[in-house]
């Protein structure tokens, strides 16, 4: 995926027990099974370098 600088775009991040897959504009970007299931607690959002990031808006659900 190519993202351009000042671009919006959606990302998806789908956690179906340990399995985390992620999705950016519908493409399976990343995919990883964790050693074990995630428990409840916090999101946390990282960035590397000197990105910036901009967030329009959150929306957590759970799956049915």
């Amino acid at each position: 995926i190519r993202l351009r600088p000042n671009e919006w775009f959606t990302e998806e991040v789908e956690v179906v027990d340990n399995r985390v897959r992620i999705f950016v504009r519908d493409v399976l970007c990343t995919e990883l099974t964790l050693a074990e299931r995630p428990q409840g607690g916090s999101i946390g959002i990282a960035l590397s370098g000197e990105a910036e990031m901009r967030i329009r808006s959150i929306e957590i659900k759970e799956l049915p």
